[in-house]
């Protein structure tokens, strides 16, 4: 044991200092993330018993939700998935370390590569299903690169059983990654070896089925499957929101524009040359091409980070291989060893530096939770006066209704939570989010809802761009406004219903 301890201490001390570090930012950030805000919001209705697609309004597959839901029954707190962000962010960059450090890079200058993508990503980590499948794609990378050339039924099945649950997280990624686990055999195809990949291929393809399968049958037995269909498959081709990718290019960040140039640039190099070659850049050509298809359609900066980093580890590796190449004859040189005793050296001094403050940074945030807003399945959250007010205004309004209050707003999931009321359709009110009729089966909808309240933003206020705004325009052009509560308007579709 003490062994092992000293032969992964590096390991160990990143694994600390990333914890302790995105933990402070994490747990310590203001609310009003609305993807986080949603992400939580179906995690939580599944765990109390409400069925995806069915009861719950969603596009994406329900693998990361169902996952977290477990949690959620033991504390059903926003919280919760703060502290499960935490540890998922941390790990993907000790899965990125691993990478590096399987590819005989120096394990000090691996880990200092890491400590800059955990900078680059600082302000965007959370818990969310495109990190987890981003987890996921890293995890098959450092398999696929370690078993290369091995053939070996247990990885085979258990690289087929990620891939099938990448698929549950996010159908269009784990599509391509699916894809990516099977082409990448399909190339290793040679005369005299093509009945042991075929046959690989088969054990693939079985590891994939299962976790689908038994999705599947999750969604039959529940009888969810035609709801499925409506948002998952159908759904999809309703989503009509994008940002365009030459944003990026554009973009004020430095690093941010530089990348989108080189990643694209990087990754057709690197598929020429392992289409030539067939040999381990398979591995970072094709798993690197299923992450990048996250940035669309919404090219904004996280959604590139997380589509970018596989791309990120091959263009770290090309460039310390060349360097490495170039300062070969030198290797012996004092130089080159005084350069890597510093490198150490400065590791193992910020890993102390960023423990003592952010360790501290981290206590205080914890020893301060209690002092915030006690708004149920909030209490923990720091949120804003001003939040916490239009909350409890918009939220005693909905509890003292004579009739059922509905938001038509794509954060309307933030009032409904803290009363416990959810409504499907309502509380992730985005474009592609609505089922198959889109926009017009939601007016379909509204116009039978004869009985209720309908609570829209004003138009001065800044609504969500994903919002579907031709639902709006019909409840303002159609509907009787009968006041205003907050950031909302307020209308009824029969104005003889008003007592």
């Amino acid at each position: 044991m003490k062994n092992l301890i000293i032969k992964n201490k590096v390991l160990i001390i990143l694994f600390i200092v990333l914890l302790i570090i995105l933990s402070s930012k994490i747990l310590s950030r203001k609310f009003g993330n609305l993807d986080e805000i949603w992400n939580y919001n179906i995690s939580r209705n599944i765990a109390e018993g409400k069925v995806p697609y069915k009861d719950i309004s969603m596009v994406q597959l329900p693998g990361m939700f169902m996952l977290t839901s477990i949690f959620l029954k033991l504390s059903n707190e926003l919280i919760v998935t703060r502290i499960l962000g935490s540890l998922l962010c941390t790990i993907i960059m000790i899965t990125a370390y691993k990478i590096l450090e399987n590819l005989k890079l120096n394990k000090y200058i691996s880990a200092f590569i890491v400590g800059i993508f955990t900078y680059i990503f600082f302000n965007f980590f959370y818990l969310d299903y495109n990190f987890l499948n981003l987890l996921l794609i890293l995890i098959l990378m450092l398999l696929e690169n370690k078993h290369f050339e091995e053939s070996n039924n247990k990885t085979n099945f258990i690289i087929g059983i990620i891939a099938g649950c990448s698929f549950l997280v996010k159908q269009t990624t784990g599509g391509l990654v699916i894809l990516s686990a099977i082409l990448l055999k399909l190339f290793q195809i040679k005369k005299e070896n093509r009945k042991y990949v075929i046959k690989e291929i088969a054990i693939r393809v079985l590891g994939i089925i299962a976790p689908i399968l038994m999705l599947i049958l999750y969604l039959i037995i529940k009888g969810a499957l035609k709801d499925f269909i409506d948002y998952a498959i159908l759904g999809m081709f309703t989503f009509g929101n994008k940002i365009p990718y030459v944003n990026l290019i554009i973009d004020e960040v430095w690093y941010i524009k530089t990348l989108s140039i080189l990643v694209p640039a990087y990754l057709v190099g690197i598929t020429i040359y392992s289409v030539v070659k067939r040999d381990k850049s398979l591995v970072f050509s094709l798993y690197g091409l299923a992450s990048f298809i996250v940035v669309y359609p919404i090219s904004d900066n996280v959604h590139f980070l997380i589509g970018a980093l596989p791309a990120l580890i091959g263009i770290v590796y090309f460039i310390y291989y060349a360097i490495n190449k170039m300062l070969e004859e030198y290797r012996e040189e004092k130089i080159i060893k005084f350069a890597k005793d510093t490198i150490r050296d400065v590791f193992y001094i910020a890993s102390i530096l960023l423990v003592i403050i952010l360790g501290s940074s981290l206590i205080r945030t914890t020893n301060n939770i209690k002092k915030y807003t006690e708004l149920k399945h909030f209490k923990y959250i720091p949120v804003s006066e001003t939040i916490f007010n239009m909350i409890n205004t918009v939220d005693n309004y909905i509890l003292q209704s004579d009739k059922q209050v509905y938001i038509l707003d794509a954060g309307s999931a933030a009032f409904t939570i803290p009363i416990n009321s959810y409504s499907k359709d309502f509380d992730m009110f985005l474009k592609g989010n609505i089922g198959k009729n889109g926009e017009q089966g939601q007016i379909e909808k509204i116009k039978k809802m004869k009985n209720s309240y309908f609570l829209i933003m004003h138009i001065k206020e800044n609504r969500n761009w994903q919002i579907p705004t031709e639902v709006l325009d019909y409840v303002e052009q159609n509907f009787t406004k009968i006041g205003s509560i907050s950031i909302y308007d307020i209308y009824i579709n029969d104005i003889d219903n008003l007592n």
